[in-house]
């Protein structure tokens, strides 16, 4: 009797699981094909009206029109964008959180031991966004006109001047460019761009390495001078200023992007429509001519493009932090 309730009990679950196993298969393929049917949440990690949420909002708004629905922002600052970051990680993988995040995202693996998520297994790429270069300026106070002869006045005395950085970013940015040209330059730190502008204007700093956005207006008034910038190509804001590439410092390459990001397991339908559309956006002329005023280019690519940006970056800010020996958070 045993025995035949056993075998009794096991067609009766393989009976339910049939069912089941389909009506979840046609659900997901339903959500698929209805998505979005509701508002979507794109979580910022910084405060509202700074140059990234305007970014955001800027494509967010077109984004939106293109899908059907409208894109709400959730400024969520704090913690170097970990707890925006961790939010969207854990949040339902149905198309309806998004992230948006700047380069820091792959730096962030980089300078935590402990980040409560994985900058590339946590996430799914939907795509990348925009591209702002990073410059290389120096006071006008240095009497230096190129990157080689700034190179070799510091080379000529090691440890005597110093770089200003107003970021995470902008300090490990530097620190790449100190291991790919061989130089002892000191590190003084500062809060934010608007402190570093005026210092490096007096020679008090000597160097900085910084988005373009936030130096352009004092670089178009002969106030700083500009050596180099950090994009595979001349920034058509700058269009004057050389590649680090083309002055023969190719391993110098650093551009600060943006992107966005789905949470892990989101449907590969859903994360391709928001991919098709999003690039749509980009295209779009108001969109492009926004971005423009606030220094940013517009880059789109694939899901995989952007995952493979993501640790690759990870990957190479590892070694910066390593070989820079910065204690990691």
């Amino acid at each position: 009797m045993n025995s035949v309730r056993r075998r009794t009990m096991l067609r009766m679950s393989a009976a339910l699981v049939a069912p089941v196993t389909i009506f979840v298969s046609s659900a997901n393929a339903q959500s698929s094909t209805n998505y979005p049917n509701r508002p979507i949440r794109v979580v910022v990690g910084f405060t509202a009206g700074g140059m990234t949420d305007l970014v955001a909002r800027t494509i967010a708004l077109k984004w939106g029109e293109r899908l059907g629905q409208p894109m709400v922002i959730d400024n969520r600052p704090g913690a170097n964008n970990v707890i925006a970051t961790t939010s969207v990680a854990n949040a339902p993988a149905d198309g309806y959180t998004l992230q948006f995040v700047g380069a820091g995202h792959a730096l962030n693996a980089a300078l935590y031991k402990n980040l409560p998520y994985n900058s590339v297994t946590s996430f799914e790429p939907i795509g990348t966004a925009t591209v702002t270069s990073p410059i290389l300026v120096v006071s006008p106070t240095l009497k230096v006109n190129s990157v080689q002869e700034l190179v070799a006045l510091i080379k000529a005395h090691p440890g005597k001047f110093n770089y200003a950085s107003a970021s995470t970013s902008a300090q490990l940015t530097m620190e790449l460019f100190k291991q790919v040209t061989g130089t002892d330059i000191v590190h003084v730190p500062y809060k934010g761009t608007a402190e570093t502008v005026p210092e490096l204007v007096a020679g008090r700093v000597h160097i900085a390495i910084d988005s373009i956005a936030g130096l352009l207006p004092t670089i178009r008034e002969k106030r700083l001078r500009p050596l180099a910038v950090g994009t595979p190509t001349r920034s058509p804001l700058l269009p004057e200023v050389p590649t680090f590439a083309e002055i023969g410092l190719g391993g110098f390459i650093a551009p600060a992007w943006t992107g966005f990001l789905a949470p892990a397991k989101t449907p590969s339908a859903i994360v391709a429509k928001l991919n098709s559309t999003l690039n749509s956006a980009l295209q779009d002329t108001e969109v492009q001519g926004m971005l423009a005023q606030q220094a940013s280019v517009v880059k789109g690519s694939t899901p995989e493009e952007f995952r493979q940006l993501i640790a690759a970056d990870a990957a190479r800010w590892n070694k910066v932090v390593e070989e820079a020996k910065i204690p990691k958070i």
